[in-house]
């Protein structure tokens, strides 16, 4: 009802369906707001919306959450890529009834890059041990699960930037030097294990669960995505080439008929 309430204020003249369409959403999410029947989360948003719609608000200052953050100035380590992180999330669950989902993934994503930056070239080791016990827990366990079968793709195409900074080490690198093999045998080994790990992946898809079929669809997709924007490179870390245009076609060019 949200969505129809703001697609209502972008109504042209003549269009009786979609003014009738704000009156009918305007009335009926006040009504709720009175009610109190909301979660707390979603009434705070659609108090915000009431009180203006989105068409209504200047764009810039409506954004500008992100901008008074100020990570990118205070932490000059830190990889600031909001666009390429909600990229991410739409790739993980594109499905209209997950919008909240997208609307808040790419903001924890962000913050995740700043912990990531920290753990693997900027922070001190006696820092960090202190900063782990803090945040191990059940939850962080679940967050360490979600990524694990996307890390290798990652690996195969770590970029020189990172190997620049000081990075930590990637499997090509640790392998090359467990082994003493050269680059491309390593490379292929880290293919090798992407193999198995699809495979596996591919018996869990198809087996039955208790875990529900978008949830199945959403662990298919994170190592799809890692896939596509490493495929050619680092394409988070230096997202100038094709991710870049995939983000342009994906949300700003129109489909053309």
């Amino acid at each position: 009802m949200l969505s129809l309430y703001e697609a209502s204020y972008l109504g042209k003249e003549g269009e009786v369906v979609l003014i009738e369409a704000m009156d009918f959403t305007t009335k009926h999410l006040k009504n709720l707001m009175e009610e109190g029947s909301l979660e707390p989360r979603f009434g705070e948003h659609v108090a915000y919306a009431l009180e203006l719609p989105l068409n209504w608000r200047m764009e810039r200052i409506h954004a500008r959450w992100w901008t008074d953050l100020g990570l990118a100035q205070r932490l000059p380590f830190f990889r600031d890529r909001l666009m390429e992180n909600y990229f991410w999330t739409v790739g993980w669950a594109f499905e209209p009834q997950f919008w909240s989902f997208r609307e808040m993934q790419p903001k924890l994503v962000s913050l995740i890059t700043v912990i990531d930056n920290v753990y693997d070239v900027y922070g001190p080791l006696d820092e960090l041990e202190h900063f782990t016990n803090v945040v191990d827990s059940g939850q962080m366990f679940a967050n360490q699960t979600c990524w694990k079968r996307g890390g290798t793709i990652m690996d195969v195409h770590p970029s020189l930037a990172e190997l620049a900074r000081g990075d930590v080490p990637k499997s090509i690198q640790c392998y090359k030097h467990e082994k003493s093999v050269s680059e491309d045998v390593a490379r292929e080994k880290v293919r090798e294990a992407i193999s198995v790990n699809w495979r596996a992946l591919n018996e869990y898809r198809t087996s039955s669960s208790p875990l529900e079929e978008h949830f199945k669809r959403v662990t298919i997709n994170i190592p799809r995505l890692a896939q596509f924007l490493y495929k050619c490179g680092d394409g988070y870390d230096i997202p100038d080439g094709e991710t870049k245009n995939q983000v342009m076609l994906l949300f700003i060019q129109p489909i053309e008929f």
